[in-house]
């Protein structure tokens, strides 16, 4: 196998990227997304590392040294030399120097290089507690990156008072959280003209203490501090915690601090958010030019923060608040009394079926009340302790019970043609409706949903995954237009037309005794396993077709006026809200 790879001509010589590098850098990322808590410690995510890159060679075409105390993987310090297109026939960036505390992440790092064409003279990565026991004395970089270990605990010895890197400020970081203590570190190896970025947690925004004191001598003092990058929640590896890149620079051009809040700056993914390649260039353009923009960027003044106490929580300075819509009054209300109308037929409805059945029928208008009435009689209806009469005052004869497959088909048609791309999903609470609707984007793939099954309006979908308001899993009927779901559903059609009786009773908790009778457990503790035969052979009660079409009537004209009511409630609560606007403008 070695010899016909061999004779394979990958014409590697014509890539116009570092092949092996660049598959090297896959791995390690695709570890680290699998890595849980641990990844954070080797590997910053692709697109942050572009922010930091980007924004510490801003103006640079060159760089005499770059700098990353805690480098990890030293992914972030290649992210930086590519930003300069830096390779053996172009060297852009003379030297790189990185320290990491983990002697196998140390190892990692030094193998990222090579494999990246950088020769090594050109790199000095060693292996070393960076706060305790600093290897790279002397050094002055005009480019510093590093995504250090969020709140990371040091030793905080007095020793360090009289340390040069942490001497000036009178404060040492405290113990429990060496956030400020790397900043120090890396403020003590930056040149004059250079830039520092550095990913941080939102706390040492605004934490008091020893931490406040030493924002106050970086703001204040020393005016060091250049930008503050707010950054959206669950982007990293291992916390969901939201984080900043704090950007600094000796030499500052402006009396002013750059506040950008980029927390909502992201797509949303399965497990994490991920920036997108135009969030990324929002945030470097805003950077580069200072812009202001409304809710997103703004310059603060030394004085405006100072006022604040050296506070440098974004919202202080970047306001994100929307107004809401001013809402009509004349129309609410006029929504609300054509209410009216309906609620009586319905409850005439209603009153005439509790006649009857010889039940008493709560009138008075109130959700919770009327939603535990139609619980109540639908164990009595389906548990045939209730029963109507025909039309002429005699009783229906006993129910029948048939199963499911001798009353229904399953539908396992596939969406083979591609013809169908509107993706359906069975919510326990929602019932059938549009994926991107429920999960606010589309989960599916474009290029398998041919292999999905396709859904009419009028089939019935069970979902298996369990949850609280669905300990078995659903069963809803699609009142939608067609569609198509994952088959991971099972689809099934009457060969009645009226469902209306069924789509009742799988409201019901009646059926699900069946269900945890011929269900699998062990596999997923999220999830009912049941095979294909024993869910058709689940057993339905059979009434007559027109004994099923009153408890269908009935308990519609229920679900209606319950529907009603929401909808009057819903108006109400925003016939308030437009009130108070009134009022308080």
């Amino acid at each position: 196998m070695l010899g016909h790879l061999d004779e394979i001509d990958f014409q590697l010589e014509e890539a116009n990227s570092d092949v092996l590098g660049d598959a090297y850098e896959y791995l390690i990322g695709k570890f680290a997304s699998g890595a849980g808590k641990k990844a954070g410690e080797y590997y910053t995510p692709q697109k942050v590392s572009t922010i930091l890159a980007r924004i510490v060679t801003t103006g640079k075409a060159r760089l005499r040294s770059l700098y990353d105390p805690t480098c990890g993987s030293g992914s972030l310090l290649l992210r930086v030399a590519r930003e300069l297109n830096h390779n053996s026939a172009n060297k852009t960036v003379d030297n790189i120097y990185g320290q990491e505390l983990n002697r196998t992440t140390y190892n990692l790092a030094r193998m990222n290089m090579i494999l990246h064409g950088v020769h090594y003279r050109d790199f000095d990565i060693r292996q070393e507690d960076t706060l305790e026991h600093p290897q790279h004395e002397g050094l002055l970089s005009d480019a510093i990156v590093a995504n250090p270990p969020f709140s990371a605990k040091w030793s905080a010895r007095k020793i360090f008072e009289s340390d040069d890197r942490f001497s000036e400020y009178g404060k040492l970081a405290p113990s429990s959280k060496a956030d400020f203590a790397f900043v120090q570190h890396m403020l003590h190896h930056l040149d004059e003209d250079g830039t520092m970025a550095v990913v941080l947690p939102h706390g040492v925004l605004f934490r008091g203490g020893a931490e406040g004191a030493i924002r106050e001598f970086l703001v204040g003092t020393k005016n060091w501090l250049d930008a503050v990058i707010g950054l959206p929640a669950n982007i990293f590896y291992g916390t969901g915690i939201p984080t900043c890149i704090l950007v600094f620079k000796k030499c500052k051009e402006q009396e002013d601090v750059l506040f950008v809040d980029a927390s909502s700056c992201f797509e949303k993914a399965k497990n994490q958010n991920n920036l997108r390649d135009e969030d990324v260039d929002r945030i470097v353009e805003a950077y580069r030019i200072r812009a202001e923009e409304d809710r997103f960027s703004r310059r603060a003044s030394l004085d405006e923060i100072r006022e604040n106490d050296f506070n440098l929580n974004i919202p202080r300075y970047v306001d994100t608040f929307e107004p809401e819509p001013e809402v009509d009054l004349a129309t609410l209300s006029h929504v609300s009394w054509e209410l009216e109308p309906l609620l009586a037929d319905l409850d005439n409805q209603i009153d005439s079926h509790c006649s009857e059945l010889g039940i008493d029928f709560p009138g008075a208008p109130n959700l919770s009340l009327l939603e535990d009435f139609k619980r109540g009689v639908m164990q009595r209806l389906f548990g045939q302790a209730l029963r109507f009469t025909r039309d002429n005052g005699s009783a229906f004869p006993d129910w029948e019970e048939r199963k499911l497959g001798e009353i229904a088909e399953r539908s396992t048609t596939k969406n083979s043609s591609m013809a169908l791309t509107r993706v359906l999903t069975n919510s326990a609470t929602q019932g059938v409706i549009d994926q991107g609707d429920y999960f606010d984007k589309d989960i599916a793939n474009a290029a398998n949903i041919g292999g999905y099954y396709i859904v009419r309006r009028g089939d019935f979908v069970y979902n298996p995954r369990i949850s609280v308001s669905a300990p078995v899993g659903p069963i809803k009927r699609n009142n939608l237009a067609d569609g198509i779901m994952s088959p991971l559903y099972t689809v099934f059609r009457f060969k009645a037309e009226d469902t209306d009786f069924f789509t009742q009773f799988f409201e019901t908790s009646a059926w699900h005794s069946y269900m945890y009778s011929v269900a699998n457990f062990g596999a997923r503790h999220d999830r009912m396993a049941i095979t294909t035969g024993d869910f058709m052979a689940m057993p339905l009660p059979f009434p007559r077709p027109d004994e099923q079409r009153k408890i269908a009537d009935f308990l519609s004209a229920i679900d209606a006026k319950i529907d009603a009511l929401s909808t009057q409630i819903t108006e109400m609560q925003t016939f308030k809200k437009g009130l108070l606007q009134k009022m308080f403008v």
